[in-house]
């Protein structure tokens, strides 16, 4: 029982992703939101029962409320496409969501060992350069977001690097779990900024942003079971 419910909710996301993305290349955006609503909130109730049968301290909490900011910030994001004349005021409110689940995450990581960070750091340089080469390479131009999009894609890498330092220091399911969701994280946001603000603007791209970020999400609230 422990993992039927959220295994049932992990394969709602996979469905709901899919429709989305369907309805969003139909360009069919208010049921698009609804839908990409519904399959965040897949992972968020995962993780969410999740920590209430954890004996864990509160960096479970954190986490779940870290995939919270998660499903608003998807929402207002997908809400850009449904209003594009509030397009960039969207796109920057949902990212101020992500960074702060992001900021959470981070606690929660540092929370459970505060020197994960240490053996995070080639992982965080491995990280930013991928994420450079790929905005150079795509010429990702997001003009008066380019600077602070430098800084979230700083936060988000910092927040899989110390994902997988601590799975250095303390290997385990829990830890593997999240390190993988953290760089699927960075790598969803990498095609993102490609697919947005550069020149990878066939719609695979769109999938491809979203078939990781899901994959991020379920792994990380899955990582509050072990």
């Amino acid at each position: 029982m422990k993992y039927l419910l959220p295994i049932l909710l992990t394969i709602g996301c996979v469905v709901l992703d899919h429709l989305f993305l369907a309805e969003m290349e139909r360009s069919n955006h208010p049921k698009a939101v609804r839908l990409k609503g519904l399959a965040s909130l897949c992972f968020v109730l995962t993780g969410l029962w999740f920590v209430i049968l954890a004996d864990g301290g509160g960096h479970h909490l954190l986490i779940g409320f870290g995939l919270v900011l998660g499903l608003i910030g998807d929402v207002l994001l997908a809400m850009r496409f449904e209003y594009p004349e509030k397009h960039d005021q969207y796109f920057f409110t949902g990212a101020i969501s992500f960074a702060l689940g992001h900021v959470l995450y981070i606690i929660a990581l540092l929370g459970v060992n505060g020197k994960a960070w240490l053996p995070g750091i080639p992982f965080w340089i491995g990280l930013l350069v991928i994420a450079g080469v790929s905005a150079l390479r795509c010429k990702a131009d997001a003009g008066k977001m380019q600077i602070p999009g430098y800084g979230y894609i700083a936060l988000v890498a910092s927040m899989g690097a110390i994902a997988c330092g601590l799975a250095v220091k303390q290997p385990g399911d829990a830890t593997v779990l999240f390190a993988i969701g953290g760089v699927l994280f960075v790598i969803s946001d990498t095609i993102l900024s490609c697919h947005c603000f550069g020149t990878a603007k066939d719609p695979v791209y769109n999938r491809w942003v979203h078939y990781t970020y899901y994959a991020a999400q379920i792994l990380i609230a899955w990582s509050l079971a072990f």
